[in-house]
């Protein structure tokens, strides 16, 4: 689940949102529900989501965070004044780019998804063949 964070609205309906879908999931024979935490785009708003996403997956069992990392990249075009607790590492630099000409629309790039794919399935490993739970990056955002 490497989610839109724009598709939330508030923390209740977007819980509400993952709850049914991890329902339908179930139907259909999923067992696990993993999820890369929400990333940052420019409003500090997206809160509701990451508190969602953590609540849901505290409540649900075979429900986990896989990766932080996607809310540690900063959007270059956002005002971040009080949002990290420190300045993410530079591993998290250049992580975005503009797919469109002109803009600031700033997606995260190969070098985002190589960071998500790796932390992922280092935990995704150590949920389903070693038992064990995951390990998460530092908290790095004011508020959680």
């Amino acid at each position: 689940w490497l989610q839109g964070e724009s598709d939330g609205g508030s923390y209740i309906e977007y819980k509400l949102k993952m709850q049914v879908l991890w329902e339908h999931l179930q139907e259909l024979g999923f067992t696990h529900f993993f999820i890369l935490r929400v990333g940052f785009w420019g409003s500090t708003s997206v809160i509701n989501e990451i508190k969602a996403q953590t609540d849901f997956c505290a409540e649900n069992e075979n429900c986990y965070i896989v990766t932080k990392a996607p809310s540690l990249i900063p959007h270059p075009s956002a005002n971040t004044t009080n949002w990290w607790i420190s300045e993410p590492s530079s591993e998290y630099a250049d992580c975005r780019d503009s797919y469109l000409a002109n803009t600031s629309n700033h997606h995260f790039n190969e070098k985002a998804h190589k960071i998500f794919a790796r932390r992922s399935a280092e935990n995704i490993n150590r949920i389903l063949h070693l038992g064990l739970p995951p390990v998460l990056e530092e908290e790095n955002i004011k508020g959680l």
